[in-house]
């Protein structure tokens, strides 16, 4: 029987997949020689032929009888991972993509470092060494080490998709499905934080190193962003204990940058200043990263790069690296302040989610008091960007209120932060009903996020009076940013010509229309 199993996800990876075939019979002869027997299951989810025969090879590097080549038609990373750990074997069970490369110490510092913590651990790399279309480096740090603060996560993946751990925890917390068409993913960050909610410790293999290949187009992770994904559901990110502890951190950090956001925020809206007081009173200035990109490379990982650049030519000689230093940018302290003051300020139970429009208006207000009026056994709650005194003071007493002190606008690439936030945490708290009001990023993230949010929430649209242009054309923020009337509970409009309008514009249906009444 082996003693691991390392499970390979293979497509269409084609001949980037030969030097990752070289890099694991170098990583298998490491083990062998320490000792270990392994299996290697590489699974063919929906490959091409040059696929399959690159893969073939490995039989003629290590011995045949330990490697084990599975066809499926899943379509699914997640689906097609759980299918070979299922196949395989071994107590112990590795995995990682078909087109990276390993440092030959891998395997063998891996399960040495898992046999350290008695079985309830997750075990990473220790460095990521990027190339393709970015050539850059940077550490991976331990769940536990006190250089890692965990409230970045909701903005940022620590860890990576290449791990091992024990077929125990694997059967405690199977993969889900990356579920790309109902608005999910990516499987793998999802996978790390459900096990952190187990308290299962991620830690780090020493001296092992993983070769990233970024490809300049074509990648699962280009195809997660261009579609609009978000995290599934995990108790990790609505957990009231980890909000409570991360928030006021993730303020304070926000706060230490110059010009920021929140910063401006607190200084054009000074009602806000007094919460941001309150997270922020008694602490210490911002802590700074313990762990530094090192100024010189150590020897075994010079060895390490000399050995994948054997065979991936790709891969640049090491002064050719951008050192990282910790795995973390200051851009995403706003997001995650944001992000941990909602889960805090809204709790466990939503009823409704009010979005407003960046300074929440008197009609905005009117709407929700006339709901929190009606309804006072429900938990109502309001998201905006920059409520004003007046608002905050006009809002019925039991409405919850949470801002995002993050820039709405689009970032490099198109992606917008502000309804990538909102997704989250209508995804992560799933309130009962979700009603966007007069926000255009509310409006911006049904038509991105949509399909994700609507899989546990009623999703429902208010639209202004429709306006004319000067050509005598209909105005509205649903022409800019048209949701799929599918997924949508409930679209409000002021007249019934309105509905008419937009139905004979877009061909939505006009069933899910309901009329304002004044």
């Amino acid at each position: 029987m082996p003693d691991v199993s390392l499970v390979i996800n293979a497509h269409r990876e084609g001949l980037l997949s030969y030097p990752t075939v070289r890099s694991i019979g170098a990583m298998v002869d490491h083990a062998r020689a320490s000792g270990l027997k392994v299996e290697v299951v590489v699974v063919f989810d929906r490959s091409d032929s040059e696929t399959n025969d690159t893969f073939a090879r490995l039989g003629q590097i290590i011995p045949s009888s330990s490697v084990v080549l599975l066809e499926v038609d899943e379509g699914d990373l997640g689906a097609a991972r759980m299918h070979g750990i299922s196949q395989s074997t071994a107590d112990l069970i590795a995995w990682a993509d078909a087109d990276d490369l390993f440092s030959a110490s891998w395997l063998t510092n891996a399960v040495a470092t898992v046999a350290g913590t008695q079985g309830r651990a997750v075990v990473h790399p220790a460095w990521v060494v990027s190339f393709g279309q970015r050539y850059e480096w940077f550490p991976i740090l331990a769940s536990r080490d006190a250089g890692l603060d965990l409230g970045i996560v909701p903005a940022f993946h620590p860890w990576t998709s290449m791990a091992l751990t024990t077929r125990e925890v694997v059967a405690r917390h199977p993969f889900t499905r990356n579920a790309l068409r109902e608005g999910f993913g990516p499987e793998d960050w999802h996978w790390n934080l459900e096990t952190l909610a187990d308290d299962i410790a991620h830690v780090v293999a020493p001296e092992t190193a993983l070769f990233y290949r970024l490809k300049h187009d074509g990648s699962l992770w280009q195809s997660q962003a261009s579609r609009g994904v978000v995290l599934r559901p995990t108790p990790w990110l609505r957990d009231e204990h980890e909000a409570q502890r991360h928030a006021s951190r993730s303020v304070e950090r926000s706060l230490s940058h110059p010009l920021s956001r929140s910063q401006r925020l607190a200084q054009q809206f000074p009602a806000l200043t007094l919460p941001l007081r309150i997270a922020t009173k008694n602490l210490r200035p911002a802590r700074q990263p313990n762990i530094q990109a090192p100024s010189t490379v150590e020897p075994w990982l010079a060895d390490a790069v000399a050995q994948a650049i054997a065979f991936e030519p790709e891969i640049p000689d090491v002064e050719d690296y951008r050192e990282l230093g910790t795995p973390w940018r200051p851009q995403f302290d706003d997001y995650c302040a944001s992000y941990w003051q909602a889960v805090q300020s809204f709790g466990p139970k939503i009823d409704r989610l009010f979005v407003a429009s960046k300074h929440c208006d008197v009609d905005e207000v009117a709407r929700i008091n006339e709901y929190a009026t009606r309804y006072p056994d429900h938990q109502t709650a309001l998201w905006c960007e920059s409520p004003t005194v007046d608002v905050l003071s006009s809002l019925h007493p039991s409405v919850k209120v949470a801002s995002a002190t993050i820039d709405m606008e689009p970032r490099r690439g198109g992606a917008r932060s502000g309804e990538r936030l909102l997704a989250s945490l209508v995804v992560q708290l799933s309130p009962k009903t979700l009603e966007v009001l007069h926000s255009a990023v509310g409006q911006r993230a049904l038509a991105v996020f949509g399909v994700a949010m609507a899989q546990s929430t009623k999703l429902e649209l208010r639209l202004r009076a429709l306006t004319r242009d000067a050509h005598g054309a209909p105005i509205s923020w649903y022409f800019d940013y048209p949701s799929d009337i599918g997924i949508m509970h409930r679209i409000e409009v002021a007249t019934a010509h309105d509905a008419e309008t937009i139905h004979e514009i877009t061909g939505a249906d006009l069933a899910r229309f309901e009329i304002r009444h004044h």
